[in-house]
């Protein structure tokens, strides 16, 4: 089988100081803007282990901080109100496409 599969926007959670949100697609765009962890849960992987982290934490940088460009992504796609299962790497246009 093909085991190319892109992370999706349900596999991002976060973390706002202690609070702790699996789903950050759940969180208020607030929230989000205030994450100061961010991580991706594979679904599945060469080694077959499923739901294995890979989590970062805020490096200050306002473009490149890992937790902001993968939160810009979820706030993006929130914005089109896209399903959780769309892939992070889609984008919409300002036609909604």
């Amino acid at each position: 089988g093909d085991a190319k599969h892109p992370f999706r926007l349900q596999d991002v959670g976060m973390q706002v100081g202690a609070r702790h949100f699996k789903h950050a697609h759940l969180a208020t765009f607030n929230q989000l803007a205030m994450a100061t962890l961010a991580s991706l849960t594979f679904s599945t992987q060469k080694n077959g282990v499923k739901g294995e982290k890979l989590a970062h934490s805020t490096t200050g940088h306002p473009i490149s901080c890992p937790v902001r460009a993968t939160l810009r992504r979820v706030t993006h796609l929130k914005l089109h109100n896209a399903p959780p299962s769309t892939p992070l790497h889609i984008y919409f246009d300002e036609t909604g496409k």
